[in-house]
This record gives C-alpha cells, structure tokens and sequence, in this order.
C-alpha cells in the first residue's frame, strides 16, 4: 500500500505542485510563508518516513529517497519497455506542441512572471498525467 502511494503519478504531480508553489511564495512576499513552509516540511518528512517504513518491511523492493530514474520508467521486463516506449513517444509529442505554445504565451504576456511558471507547472502535470494513464491503459 505504501509503495502504491510514494510511486503513483498522483504523489509526484503534488511534489511538483508543492516546489512550484514554494517557488512561487519566495519570489512574491506574501504572508503564506512561514505556514506554507510548516506545510511543506511536514509533507516531506511525512514522505519520507513513509519511504522509511516500506524499505524496512520490503528490503528486497528498496525505494531510493534520492534517485535519478524516474518511478514512472519501470523496464523490468519487455512488456513494460514497450509501455514506457509509449507513454515517452506521447510525451514528447505533447513537448512538441506545448513548448512553443508556452513560448508564445509567454512572448504574449511579458509582464506577468507568473506565466512561465505556471505553464512550467502545467507541462509537468500534462506530463504525469499522460505516463500515468497510459501505463494503467496497457498495463491493467
């Protein structure tokens, strides 16, 4: 249950949310940060505790705290190669046609520099999102 938790697409999706929003709270002084920041190392710790428990109940599927694979890139087998073959072919097409989009909404709206990160964070949800529904399309 917990490793179904720490490495569901949904869990990264909010990691993202969280530094976009951290982000977003020191480059504009406002009064949401000290609890904001309460918030975010509470979540973090959270995670990692639960991170903590599940490596010492399953030692042999150890989740890295630290790792440079991606959770969504599971090559175990040649079922899954072709499923993330996939998923990373859809992503691509969604960069290929979100990136300059986000450069033209972003030549548009100059002077708001919220944009750039909130279409930052847009791609990334896109990009979860998409992993995310087609592993579960092939895989169930």
């Amino acid at each position: 249950m917990i490793e179904k938790i720490v490495r569901s697409p949904f869990m990264q999706i909010v990691c993202v949310w969280i530094l976009f929003i951290w982000f977003y709270v020191l480059a504009k002084p406002i009064p949401v940060e000290v609890p904001f920041v309460i918030f975010m190392l509470v979540f973090f710790l959270l995670l990692t505790a639960l991170i903590m428990i599940h490596n010492q109940r399953h030692p042999k599927r150890k989740i890295r705290l630290f790792t440079f694979t991606p959770y969504e890139l599971q090559e175990d087998d040649e079922g899954q190669q072709w499923v993330t073959n996939r998923a990373s072919r859809k992503v691509y097409i969604m960069y290929w046609a979100g990136i300059p989009i986000s450069a033209g909404t972003m030549i548009s709206f100059p002077y708001f520099p919220e944009v750039p990160l909130g279409l930052l964070l847009i791609l990334a949800t896109i990009q979860y999102s998409i992993m995310w529904i087609e592993t579960k399309r092939y895989l169930n």
